[in-house]
């Protein structure tokens, strides 16, 4: 019977994602720990799916990490993190996480590399566009 209920999950996974919004908080919650004070997290829906048939993966979408100190952002699609127990049978790493489409901003300088945000300000009047840098707090 339990293999009966297992295999009917699996074949559920195969077609669709299942939608697990009750883990989403807590993960938030999990990562904030042990990030910065000035770091903040935002989390998206969060899905249960199966990644190339075998690797169960969460996948939380859309994703922004935010520094607030330096008005920085990490943006991306999506955040995946899959467990494949196939490859940890044979010896292999059995975690993934995949950054789906990530965005993110630099600023490299004397102080070395931060996170920054920029803003294009279009010129009037035949005037050339700026680049902001929005940098600090």
């Amino acid at each position: 019977m339990p293999v009966l209920i297992l295999l009917m999950f699996y074949l559920a996974l195969l077609v669709r994602p299942i939608p697990v919004p009750f883990v989403g908080g807590q993960a938030r919650a999990m990562v904030l720990s042990s990030l910065p004070q000035n770091m903040d997290l935002e989390l998206g829906a969060t899905f249960l799916n199966l990644k190339d048939g075998t690797a169960l993966t969460l996948r939380f979408s859309p994703v922004v990490l935010m520094d607030n100190q330096t008005g920085g952002k990490v943006e991306m699609e999506a955040l995946e993190v899959g467990f494949s127990f196939w490859r940890a049978l044979l010896g292999q790493p059995g975690a993934e996480i995949t950054f789906v489409a990530p965005k993110l901003q630099v600023v490299q300088d004397l102080f070395g590399p931060r996170l920054a945000q920029f803003e294009l300000v279009e010129g009037e009047n035949g005037a050339g566009d700026i680049v902001r840098v929005i940098e600090g707090a």
